[in-house]
């Protein structure tokens, strides 16, 4: 039978984990909580409940149960991903567990286990839900609905905010829970409540999603859902185009897949019992599952083992049906890896998907694919040190050393953003290594550094676009001049390249610290956080009122692909090229590993060479330069440049000092305990701060007219992150008989580090973690214009997380405190954890310095 997946443009997959292999009970250091019975019956309930809605044929819904591998999970997730041309719907029943920091929610599958690290808890065997958000934005589908009913969905929302905005607007997530929240597994007797719901109101006809997620929302309510730790219970719903109507509903039939499908042979064996009792049945499920991987070049970690285990179960032969009628078998496509910058990620990956689709040196005499290329980024300086120092960790991790973990599998292929970046990974003392770093890496098209100034700015200061022979001194002072007040913008400089070049250029010029401190000021007003890509700093780029007029320092080729924000008044820029900062000459590496497990098939080297000779021959220059790449000269920076400016950048933003104020009145007790509590973001909190930052913290709980409205947990030293966590859990505690007294803590913190300010220049900041219920105490109008007075020009910022949305609305106290000190108000449930420990890391050095 032909496979007809293709045909539909509504796809869907379905994931439920009902049974784990490790139990913490019996592996207390890495297992996982237990089964969910549970997940069988929702899976079940989700698959027969959209089909009765006559959304998704069979073939164009698949479900992966406790038999489904990481690898088969993941061809699955990327086939159906490309598939779709409508409505994509993504389902996850199972255990989720957080990263300490909220930036990755883990989905374990059957065989997922903890890998303790010495500052984090990571999962193998496990989805990384930003890998799952990533690879379902990147699909044509129109609209994109994801459906998480498991522990922690909630932190979903603060996932996909890491997706450029394009992308974004495609997605609606339905959460079954609030972030950092668990809720619990059931007697497994029969579904879980909030799938249970949510298949009943699809099945009345409630298809518009936002009238879904209200009627979610008032049913829990009405029946008193409670998380596992008995608070009250919150369905979410994310809208990422919040003007748009999304219904499930089918959309109008797709032509015809112009590929021929893949047929299966008939095989003579019969399948084991265990295979039979699939939800979705081994020869028409993953049989299917199988083919879609074999026919698209994205879905590539379908192994050729798997293959063959399937063929001696009696499964069948794989067929490739060629122009002529004749059947032909084809294998799995060779996986190549290539990691690059995070700046060269999208145009690297569109030259590769070019590659796969087009080469004729990727496909064989009968059609079939050779192989697909897999690309993925990290930052700059961590690749650089993992090739150095840490490459025998890739194949043998230790919990100091993991770069599989930290970065991604082990590449057969790097392209760095600048040919300096090479000698760095290259091990101390020019001996070998256990990656072996090509001798003379392949250049590719260039993109010189460029400041993006908004035309209107650039008219006032006479500037106009293009080289300007002129330093990037020069030109600042200009833009500076024609508006006053103005900042500079640049990506971060230990994530990409291309923010560590930009930082030398503003470092030209200076002699000391206090100079490129002062430069660090004015590059982080307003934005403090730096962003890590020229994408997000155009499209994250204010459109109107303050920071409007910002000027933005980036590789050109960002101002020429015209990045899709997803709004029509993005601010018009121009590029005016200075003459003394390098440009990006990203180069093309080939990567070789002694003792590799399994080493390079003839099919897969010759697969190897040949997305070499076409990426670095003319049709793959074309790829970079439809993207605004140049082939023209630039200036490069040298080794010595990059490890210079990287270490004055560090000076220059640390070690820092900080002091926390942690709310431990009375109303605090359903907000203490937990990852997503109080102490867990404290804990997560730390880890950006090494023991050469110092930070202290305070807990605001007092009587009415104490002296001190607040009692020392840690002392203000330089601390171990270990040492530090565990004071916290020993020391810090609850005091139900108190109220805190933050207007006169917060004045109190501020004078404290005023004062140890005024001997050294190091960034300082004041955090204070409340629930908001102190704010609006007796006489609090009268505390809080005597605390903004006080603190308005002391030079402190402020930062209020307030475990409490809406707390940060304009006008309210919280945004008031932070407004006039400088800092932050964040009261985001989803994204408090990630954006409270990137403001201490802005202002910490930490431990990976």
């Amino acid at each position: 039978m032909p496979d007809r997946r293709g045909t539909s443009p509504d796809q869907a997959l379905l994931v439920g984990v009902s049974t784990y292999e490790y139990h913490v009970e019996r592996n207390e250091y890495f297992g996982l909580p237990g089964d969910i019975p549970a997940a069988r019956h929702n899976v079940e309930r989700m698959k027969s409940t959209l089909q009765g809605m006559g959304l998704f044929p069979d073939s164009a819904l698949r479900v992966c149960d406790d038999t489904c591998s990481e690898e088969q999970v993941l061809a699955e997730l990327k086939a159906t991903s490309k598939l779709a041309r409508g409505l994509l719907l993504f389902y996850f029943c199972g255990h989720a567990m957080p990263h300490l920091r909220g930036e990755e929610l883990w989905l374990p599958l059957h065989r997922g286990h903890a890998v303790r690290g010495e500052d984090s808890t990571d999962y193998a065997n496990s989805l990384r839900l930003t890998r799952v958000l990533e690879r379902l934005g990147r699909s044509p589908a129109q609209r994109i609905v994801v459906v998480l009913d498991c522990c922690y969905a909630g932190t979903a929302e603060a996932l996909l905010g890491q997706l450029p905005e394009s992308r974004r607007r495609k997605f609606t997530l339905l959460l079954g829970v609030q972030s950092n929240r668990r809720v619990d597994a059931g007697d497994g007797e029969d579904a879980t409540p909030y799938t249970r719901e949510l298949t009943e109101l699809l099945s009345a006809g409630h298809h518009d999603l936002r009238d879904l997620a209200q009627r979610l929302a008032a049913t829990a309510a009405a029946q008193g859902w409670k998380t596992y730790e008995g608070s009250v219970r919150e369905t979410v719903h994310v809208a990422g185009d919040p003007m748009a109507q999304v219904r499930l509903e089918p959309t109008a039939a797709a032509p015809e897949n112009r590929v021929r499908p893949l047929v299966r042979g008939r095989g003579r064996g019969r399948a084991a019992p265990r295979q039979r009792e699939r939800t979705t049945p081994l020869p028409g499920g993953l049989g299917d599952r199988l083919r879609g991987a074999l026919l698209r070049p994205a879905a590539r970690l379908v192994t050729a083992c798997v293959l063959l285990a399937l063929l001696g179960a009696g499964v069948g032969a794989w067929l490739w049906l060629t122009g002529d009628g004749q059947a032909h078998a084809c294998v799995p496509p060779q996986e190549i890896r290539l990691l690059t910058d995070p700046e060269l990620e999208e145009a690297v990956r569109a030259a590769a998907d070019a590659f796969e689709a087009t080469a004729a040196a990727n496909k064989d005499a009968h059609g079939c694919l050779r192989g697909g290329i897999t690309v993925y980024s990290a930052p700059a300086d961590r690749v650089a040190k993992a090739f150095r120092e840490d490459a025998a960790a890739w194949q043998d991790p230790t919990q100091a050393a993991n770069p599989a973990r930290d970065i991604g599998p082990q590449p057969d292929v790097w392209i760095p953003a600048t040919s300096a970046e090479v000698p760095r990974a290259r091990p101390a003392g020019g001996g070998a290594g256990p990656a072996e770093l090509s001798d003379h890496p392949t250049a590719l098209p260039v993109s010189p550094m460029v400041l993006a100034v908004p035309a209107a700015v650039a008219d006032r200061a006479g500037l106009s676009a293009g080289r300007t022979g002129r330093p990037l001194d020069d030109l600042l002072a200009d833009v500076l001049a024609a508006e006053p007040g103005s900042a500079v913008r640049r990506t971060d400089p230990e994530v990409g390249t291309a923010g560590l070049l930009a930082t030398q250029g503003l470092y030209a010029g200076l002699d000391g610290v206090a100079d490129r401190k002062r430069a660090e000021r004015r590059t982080t007003d307003g934005l403090r956080v730096p962003v890590s890509t020229g994408e997000h700093l155009l499209c994250e780029a204010p459109h109107g009122g303050p920071g409007a007029t910002d000027t933005l320092l980036l590789p050109a080729f960002r101002l020429k692909d015209d990045p899709d924000c997803g709004r029509p008044d993005t601010v018009r820029r121009i590029a005016v090229q200075p003459d003394d900062v390098p440009g990006l000459d990203p180069v093309f590496v080939r990567v070789r590993w002694a003792h590799a497990s399994g080493g390079f098939t003839s099919v897969r080297q010759e697969t190897l060479e040949a997305f070499e000779t076409w990426l670095t021959g003319p049709e793959g220059r074309k790829q970079f330069i439809l993207r605004g790449f140049d082939s023209g000269g630039i200036s490069r920076a040298s080794t010595e440049d990059l490890n210079t400016t990287l270490a004055q950048y560090r000076q220059a933003t640390g070690p820092g000092r900080v002091l926390f104020l942690v709310d431990s009145s009375g109303s605090m007790a359903d907000r203490w305990e937990g990852d997503g509590g109080a102490l867990g973001l404290l804990k997560a909190a730390f880890e950006g701060l090494g023991t050469e930052d110092e930070y202290a913290v305070w807990g605001v709980a007092s009587a009415d007219g104490a002296d001190r409205p607040y009692s020392t947990v840690l002392p203000m030293d330089g601390h171990r992150p270990d040492t530090a966590r565990a004071t916290l859990g020993s020391k810090a505690a609850l005091h139900p008989d108190l109220e805190a007294d933050p207007y006169r803590a917060l004045g109190q913190a501020v004078d404290t580090l005023a004062a140890r300010g005024r001997d050294d220049d190091r960034p300082q900041l004041v955090v204070l973690l409340t629930d908001d219920e102190d704010s609006r105490r007796p006489g609090w109008q009268r505390q809080l214009d005597d605390l903004t007075d006080r603190t308005r020009d002391k030079g402190v910022p402020i930062v209020m997380a307030v475990m409490e949305s809406g707390a940060c609305a304009a006008g309210a106290p919280a945004r008031r405190v932070a407004d006039t000190a400088g800092g932050r108000c964040l009261d985001a449930p989803g994204t408090l954890v990630r954006d409270l420990a990137a403001e201490v890391a802005w202002v910490g050095k930490g431990e990976a310095r």
